[in-house]
């Protein structure tokens, strides 16, 4: 009958579902103020190489034939007599 199959079509509807709240703000931590510092100029410093430095330099220029045996030499004497 169609009044049969009217009951059972409504019970077969699923209810509605009652509207949920929306989820609750999500508070975040306090944030502490910093104040805004200026950046500073890099300091650079320029160190003369050491006697030994310059000694490995010379060498390297020397193996390189970047300079003559006179050449090396004397500028070894020369860096080594410094003090």
């Amino acid at each position: 009958t169609p009044a049969a199959q009217t009951k059972s079509a409504d019970a077969v509807k699923p209810k509605p579902v009652p509207a949920s709240k929306p989820a609750p703000a999500v508070k975040s931590a306090p944030v502490a103020k910093v104040k805004r510092v200026e950046p500073v100029a890099a300091v650079v410093v320029f160190r003369e190489p050491t006697k030994t430095q310059k000694l490995a330099a010379l060498l390297e220029s020397y193996k390189a034939n970047e300079i003559t045996p006179t050449q090396y030499h004397e500028d070894r004497a020369a860096l080594i007599a410094r003090k």
